[in-house]
Formats: structure tokens, sequence, C-alpha cells
């Protein structure tokens, strides 16, 4: 379960990468089409909103983690 939440994250940078690349429509695309016309103020709101899409993916994991392994004690270093 930790390994899909980490494998989320990099599902995450290559959608968005994929995106930017070649998509008319997303997050990407959006962020890439702000740049061309300097604007600066959507391009951080489209980071915000893919900072906090993340957030609740690895939340969610998370909160399936702990429900389907109520055993397993997390370390904190």
């Amino acid at each position: 379960m930790d390994a899909l939440r980490i494998t989320m994250g990099w599902a995450w940078t290559y959608l968005i990468v994929a995106e930017i690349v070649s998509a008319e429509r997303g997050i990407g695309s959006f962020i890439l089409i702000s740049e061309r016309f300097l604007r600066t103020d959507r391009i951080i709101a489209a980071i915000i909103t893919i900072g906090i899409l993340g957030l609740i993916t690895d939340t969610i994991f998370g909160l399936i983690h702990r429900w389907r392994f109520p055993y397993v004690e997390k370390v904190h270093a």
C-alpha cells in the first residue's frame, strides 16, 4: 500500500508532464497557455490545485491503509 501511495505521486507527475507535452485540455496545458500569456496568477493557481489534488489523493490512500491494515504501526523518524 505504501508503494501504491508513492506510485500515485509519480503518476500525478507524469500526467501533468504528458498534458504539457501534447494535450489540448487539462491542468498541464492550462499552465502552458498561461505561461505564453504571462498569466502568473493562473500558473500559481494551477500549481496549488495540483498540490491540493495530490494531498487529497495521498490522504485517501493513507485512510485506506489504516482501514485495511490496522495492525501496522507507523514508525516516526
